[in-house]
């Protein structure tokens, strides 16, 4: 065929496309290009559930194929709140060691993970945070590992990054250091619903964030793809309030909605979908301020003596309730019980008075009302006062008396206490320290243990008892020769460095460890950690007290975090050998 002919041909089929497309409606083109929607493929509406035993399972609604239901984990640090309408999900949030609830993405029962075969994915999520700290992630995809600087693999949305404190969104597929981080100008409102959506598009290389159907922050994607973070050998595709990073802090707070789409959501689709997702925030307020009211408790609030039916002491009434609700409340009788739990006490000749408190419930503009009957002892007589005051006194160690004794001189219903010392010569009573308080139960250690007797003699009005206390006062050490060195330390900010050990020394310059290098100390309570420890010798010299921080760092991203989330408790021991310490 020459080439004259084959062009006339070509232009002949042109031709002829032509006049056939301009029969075709170019709207059915652009109909036939949107319909090609992103399909959901995950969605959690946190109100179907179902339990096996102690498993609580977050049902996948969203009808695909692939089913990629939530294990909600620690279940006991967190709360699952439903009705048939809608339903959240609260995490209590803490440390790293916290076991703070969170919910566990699964795979497919034939093993692939949510990101599977994805180039673009849309995530979108209804969210309540508690603004203690940053990097609480609200989700994270991919693969945890050991390597945090250069091994972690994942994808995430912050509402507020540790760089800049502002609300966040990244992937990796090499740790932190080769993170892609897309920051917004603010963090997201505490306290607050908010919609945060996140678009990933390889196609585009880009990560888009945005918050409450408005984008807030934009960047490039650095060239990583989904399948790059995927971890093949995990049971799991990533979490919800939990980050990758082992030690990163949990995200506190709720969730009331999560959904995941197969590709990238337009603007105005994330628009769109930001309308459909708040509107249930209403009847999720009425479910939190439900929660609130039934968790409400009185006896949380009370001394720890009383008692709803036997209340003698203020009531420590909160302004605020769980989920950070507004309390507001309201006395039946102000003058026994004002409105801010001040107490007044009906006079001794006056009976016991009955007191409805009434607290009001608000939240984001739902209200609810929940009522506590309490009632209000009369004044003691001078009579209980004495007995009360008398059964309550109590002196500690006294089969191991070593230095000055601590003595009440009034009880806590308003007693007057008085001592009278059997040995004044040992330990000092009230006569003895009559023109010099400070010296009531100063302690004189004598040559040979000695047992001495205390007799509280406690009075109001003509009301008046007597309580014995016998003690047994150790001899006086003398004058101790010192012979080496004794310091406690701790190791390193490392599993098992966090933990108290001891050395000696006859030249300081030279420490021995003991217990061949291993800790001595470790802690059961609070973070189980211990730090800083520093031990004090007694004035008389045979006692030891060991101060220690409840702290642990090896599981806390920085010293700015830890005193937000971190224990602020101190842990004491007494020893009277350096050998056998207190619990």
């Amino acid at each position: 065929m020459s080439k004259r002919k084959k062009l006339s041909i070509c232009l002949l089929t042109i031709m002829m496309f032509n006049l056939f497309s301009g029969l075709i409606p170019q709207s059915l083109f652009a109909e036939e290009q949107s319909s090609a929607t992103p399909e959901l493929i995950l969605h959690y509406n946190m109100k179907s559930s179902s339990k096996n035993g102690d498993q609580m399972t977050l049902n996948d609604v969203s009808g695909n194929e692939k089913a990629f239901d939530g294990i909600f984990k620690n279940p006991e640090n967190g709360q699952l709140v439903k009705n048939d309408e809608v339903g959240y999900v609260s995490f209590n949030g803490g440390s790293s060691t916290s076991k703070s609830g969170y919910i566990e993405i699964t795979k497919g029962e034939d093993g692939s993970d949510l990101l599977t075969g994805l180039e673009e994915v849309t995530i979108s999520t209804l969210v309540n945070w508690t603004n203690d700290g940053a990097n609480r992630w609200v989700f994270g995809l991919g693969a945890v590992t050991d390597d945090a600087e250069n091994g972690n693999k994942y994808f995430f949305v912050t509402p507020r990054h540790g760089s800049g404190d502002v609300a966040a969104t990244g992937i990796s597929k090499a740790g932190w250091r080769n993170e892609s981080l897309v920051k917004a100008t603010s963090t997201m409102r505490a306290g607050e619903w908010e919609v945060a959506t996140v678009v990933f598009s390889e196609k585009s290389d880009t990560i888009t964030l945005f918050v409450n159907g408005k984008k807030v922050a934009s960047g490039s994607a650095g060239g990583k793809k989904l399948a790059e973070i995927i971890d093949p050998s995990a049971s799991f595709s990533g979490f919800i309030g939990k980050s990758i990073f082992k030690n990163d802090p949990f995200f506190k707070g709720m969730i009331g909605d999560f959904r995941v789409y197969n590709g990238a959501l337009s603007e105005s689709q994330v628009a769109d979908l930001y309308t459909e997702t708040s509107s249930e925030i209403d009847k999720i307020n009425q479910l939190v301020i439900n929660d609130a009211a039934e968790s409400l408790d009185i006896t949380e609030y009370l001394d720890s003596d009383d008692q709803v039916d036997k209340i003698t002491s203020n009531i420590a009434l909160p302004s605020k309730g769980k989920h950070g609700v507004e309390l507001t409340w309201s006395s039946s009788n102000t003058e026994v019980i004002a409105n801010d739990g001040t107490v007044t006490r009906p006079g001794k000749t006056e009976t016991d008075t009955e007191v409805e408190l009434t607290a009001t419930i608000s939240y984001e503009g739902a209200e609810k009302v929940k009522k506590f009957v309490v009632t209000v002892l009369k004044e003691y007589s001078d009579d209980q006062v004495v007995d009360l005051d008398a059964s309550n006194l109590v002196l500690t160690n006294t089969d191991n008396v070593k230095g000055n004794i601590t003595l009440p001189v009034s009880g806590i219903e308003g007693s007057t206490i008085t001592w009278e010392s059997s040995n004044p010569q040992i330990v000092k009573g009230s006569a003895e320290a009559a023109d010099h308080n400070k010296m009531l139960g100063w302690v004189t250690r004598p040559e040979a243990d000695t047992e001495v007797t205390l007799t509280a003699t406690i009075s109001k009005g003509n009301a008046k008892t007597t309580k014995t206390f016998k003690l047994n006062v150790i001899k006086d050490p003398g004058k101790l020769t010192y012979d080496a060195y004794f310091f406690s330390y701790f190791t390193g900010e490392y599993e098992g460095g966090e933990e108290i050990s001891f050395a000696t020394a006859e030249d300081p310059l030279k420490w021995r460890s003991l217990n061949n290098g291993q800790s001595i100390i470790q802690s059961t309570m609070g973070e189980k950690g211990l730090r800083d420890p520093f031990v004090i010798r007694s004035p008389e010299g045979d006692k030891f007290y060991m101060l220690a921080t409840d702290l642990k760092m090896g599981e806390s991203t920085n010293f700015d975090q830890a005193q937000i989330t971190g224990s602020h408790s101190l842990m004491i021991w007494e020893s009277d050998d350096l050998v056998n310490w207190s619990e």
